[in-house]
């Protein structure tokens, strides 16, 4: 599942001062585009007389909103087909400083047309200065990512989730993962939105020295129960994650689920990361310290909540400290 390691889990994003915008809750429970426009306080957006079908019933939708740009990404619910399943997926979009509408009413198909593939509900909306990304559902541990222009047209789609623009206008993104898996491992992705290029940020091609000394002691417990033949390494989530000057800081935790479910102990592990864009490349090189260890070195005291987490002020200083050196 996303996050699928619950120990010491904070919000999944403190989040870029770089990100432009994101979906707003109050959004959530609009049953049409003129209650989102009118909650997102667009209301010249209805009065162009240029828009979608404001007033027809939607299901599995998503908003965003910057200053002066309204998106939408949605399905309509009288597309549905007998088995409500979802029809076509329009996205839309208004330019408050243009008072101009843009729309694209069949996502759907000009993917299929290149090959490309959806997901299904849309889950998040997110605004940038030269893109809009759509966060699409396809099972608990994965999703597509349609990453378009400013003009809807699309760009590429990514098979991951969470996407969020860097201050170089590229994408960084957490790939998917097998659902029904003994294991599940949280990575970052990188599309360089100039070359179209993807790669891995983190962990990379190789794990890091610390991440190499846990996984042997997680091995060593597994060497133990012979009768845990479907699993034998570890579970990883990234959280926190901060951007900026083409580089990436972030809290990582690592456990097995799969052996705590067994009620077996064994040990967990928080480190802070932070991975360096190669210039003028789509390649990253990443350092990794365990965080107690990252504390001392930067003079930051760690401490916990009430129920023995780090707390948010904590990963802060800590994630801020890594990108300052």
């Amino acid at each position: 599942m996303k996050g699928a390691f619950v120990a010491f889990v904070l919000a999944s994003c403190l989040c870029s001062a770089r990100t432009f915008a994101q979906g707003l809750s109050g959004f959530e429970a609009s049953r049409t585009l003129r209650e989102a426009l009118v909650r997102g306080g667009f209301e010249d957006a209805i009065r162009t007389g240029r828009g979608a079908d404001l007033d027809r019933g939607l299901t599995s939708s998503a908003f965003a909103k910057s200053a002066t740009v309204f998106v939408a990404g949605y399905y309509f619910e009288d597309e549905l087909d007998q088995r409500r399943r979802l029809g076509r997926l329009h996205v839309s979009l208004y330019d408050g400083r243009r008072n101009r509408w843009v729309h694209n009413d069949d996502v759907i198909a000009e993917a299929g047309r290149r090959g490309l593939d959806v997901g299904g509900s849309v889950l998040d909306v997110v605004i940038s200065e030269k893109v809009v990304l759509l966060d699409t559902h396809a099972t608990p541990s994965a999703g597509q990512t349609l990453v378009m222009d400013r003009s809807l047209h699309l760009l590429s789609s990514l098979s991951g989730f969470h996407a969020r623009p860097t201050s170089d206008g590229s994408i960084w993104y957490f790939g998917n993962m097998t659902h029904f898996a003994d294991t599940h491992q949280e990575t970052l992705k990188f599309f360089d939105l100039k070359r179209h290029a993807e790669s891995e940020i983190f962990p990379g091609s190789a794990l890091s020295a610390v991440a190499t000394s846990y996984e042997q002691q997680i091995k060593a417990i597994f060497a133990s129960y012979p009768e845990f033949q479907t699993a034998s390494t570890f579970d990883r989530t990234i959280t926190s994650v901060m951007e900026r000057d083409a580089r990436l800081s972030f809290l990582v935790q690592y456990g097995s689920n799969y052996l705590e479910n067994k009620r077996v102990t064994a040990p967990t592990f928080v480190t802070i990361a932070r991975c360096d864009r190669r210039r003028d490349s789509s390649k990253w090189s990443c350092a990794e310290s365990e965080l107690e260890t990252f504390a001392r070195q930067v003079g930051v005291t760690p401490s916990k909540d009430r129920n023995g987490r780090y707390d948010t002020r904590t990963v802060e200083a800590l994630i801020r400290n890594a990108l300052d050196r």
